[in-house]
């Protein structure tokens, strides 16, 4: 049995002092990273906790005003799986719909944040509006008859997840200074058929990756400060099992996590040359090394640490797209398509791609196909049997998420949804029904969500403000917001509110 441990704001900052994971080995064999290093790293970090709980026999929780909450986390009963009628511990039911966007929906009941002209700046690059630190923004829930409930009031926003009888969302802590902040994970309870909202539990600086309502389980990557990360899994109980340190999330399918460490690549020119290491965890925190890639894509040894940007679970199949970041810009320069098997087998460079990291797998009557880009704007399809490629229709964009594809020829942008992989793609809006004839203005669409039948999406409209130009990088003047909410079935657009 793993040590499991409760994972409290304090004991995530001392672990920021730990040794990391680090790995070696070839990618077409497994390696165990669960050994000698890693139990050391749990037992520092257990010890971290338990010293700080010397003295305290349980541990408490606060509440959004700072004060101690009106029951302890500590003393929770193991989940159980309740109807929303039972008893006083209810849970919602595990089939939510969008589970982690900004627009969630359950048992007929659709969930998403409220903003306000005080929610953002009303100035930024590319109109990407920072949060404003007095914002008041409204979590709303909205029933099928169109009632509205406020659930909570405050500077928070994101990403909302329901399991059990909580819901998750994120709070945004401002520093000392004022102007930058953290992302804090919090939630309320469901209790006697309504949420509470009075009683906030805190599970600390960070944010959920993944959830899993059938295990009653969350990814929380914990947030140590200083670029330092640390991820955890974390049951109902609120029991804790660590990971890993300084990892980053890649993708979490059926009890198992996917993760990359660059720990494990020891040459710095080999990690911005290629070299990544790809990682699988169960949760219980037992890992192995699945691929380690060459360090063969560039030339020069310049830039970031190459990066796992995205990555679909196929069957017993894991795909992944790693490069690097480069340029005043920052964009990706280009990188490669791999694959290895669950079991760290059979790992093969599939293809080369652009500045487009972003592929879909699908399979059909002929086999598996692969959607993706190697040069700007061009899709291709590669029949995964044979190798061969060809122009598709087809946009390449990761599956279950909404994306952005332009058009040369239309002048337009496009947006998309693979939903499963199946090789149905939706097409949900255009921005031409919305640009202005005027070059100056912009918009800017932010929080786009497929929910059912229906899309919803945020607008801002933003005026060139010259001035505030920083090189070539536009500044732009926030003019209004609208929010949409579009039925994909009937083509009806409904403005759900502005400001």
């Amino acid at each position: 049995m793993k040590k499991k441990n409760r994972i409290t704001a304090l004991a995530l900052v001392l672990t920021a002092g730990m040794v990391c994971v680090t790995g070696c080995g070839s990618s077409k064999s497994q390696e165990s990273s669960s050994g000698k290093d890693k139990n050391k790293q749990r037992e520092e970090i257990t010890k971290q906790e338990e010293d700080q709980k010397k003295g305290n026999d349980k541990e408490e929780d606060w509440d959004d005003t700072g004060q101690k909450s009106s029951d302890d986390m500590s003393d929770e009963k193991s989940h159980e799986k309740k109807t929303i009628n039972e008893g006083e511990k209810q849970v919602i039911s595990d089939d939510v719909i969008n589970n982690g966007g900004t627009v969630i929906a359950c048992d007929g009941k659709t969930y998403y944040w409220k903003y306000n002209e005080e929610s953002f700046n009303s100035e930024a690059l590319y109109q990407h509006y920072a949060p404003q630190k007095d914002a008041k923004n409204e979590l709303v829930c909205v029933s099928e008859d169109g009632s509205e409930e406020v659930l909570y009031t405050g500077n928070a926003g994101g990403a909302l997840y329901i399991m059990g009888d909580r819901l998750y969302f994120l709070k945004n802590t401002y520093n000392e200074n004022g102007y930058s902040y953290t992302d804090e994970l919090v939630y309320m309870k469901f209790v006697k058929g309504k949420w509470n909202s009075n009683d906030i539990h805190r599970v600390g600086n960070g944010e959920i990756k993944a959830v899993d309502t059938k295990r009653s389980m969350i990814i929380f990557d914990g947030d140590l400060g200083d670029g330092k990360t640390c991820l955890y899994a974390i049951d109902q109980n609120d029991e804790s099992t660590f990971i890993g340190y300084a990892v980053s999330f890649v993708a979490y399918e059926d009890g198992m996590i996917y993760y990359q460490d660059n720990s494990a690549i020891q040459n710095e020119d080999d990690a911005r040359n290629g070299s990544v290491a790809l990682y699988q965890s169960d949760l219980e925190g037992d890992s192995v090394l699945l691929a380690k890639t060459e360090p063969d894509l560039y030339e020069f040894a310049i830039g970031g640490k190459c990066v796992i940007e995205c990555a679909q679970v196929v069957d017993d199949m894991i795909y992944f797209s790693y490069g690097r970041y480069d340029g005043s810009a920052y964009l990706f320069q280009g990188g490669n398509i791999a694959r290895v098997s669950k079991n760290g087998t059979d790992y093969e460079v599939v293809t080369s791609i652009g500045e487009n990291n972003q592929f879909y797998v699908y399979s059909d009557q002929k086999g598996e196909k692969l959607i993706f880009q190697k040069l700007y704007n061009k899709n291709l399809e590669m029949d995964l049997n044979t190798g061969e490629e060809k122009e598709t229709s087809k946009p390449a964009g990761a599956v279950g998420k909404a994306f952005a594809a332009y058009s040369d020829d239309s002048n337009e942008t496009k947006y998309y949804l693979y939903q499963e992989a199946d090789g149905k793609v939706s097409e949900l809006f255009s921005d031409i029904d919305y640009k202005s004839e005027n070059p100056e203005e912009d918009v800017s669409f932010k929080d786009v969500e497929c929910v059912g039948e229906y899309v919803y999406y945020r607008i801002d409209y933003g005026m060139h403000n010259q001035e505030n130009d920083v090189g070539w990088r536009y500044s732009y003047d926030r003019e209004k917001t609208e929010v949409y909410r579009k039925n994909l079935e009937t083509d009806e657009t409904e403005l759900l509110y502005e400001y």
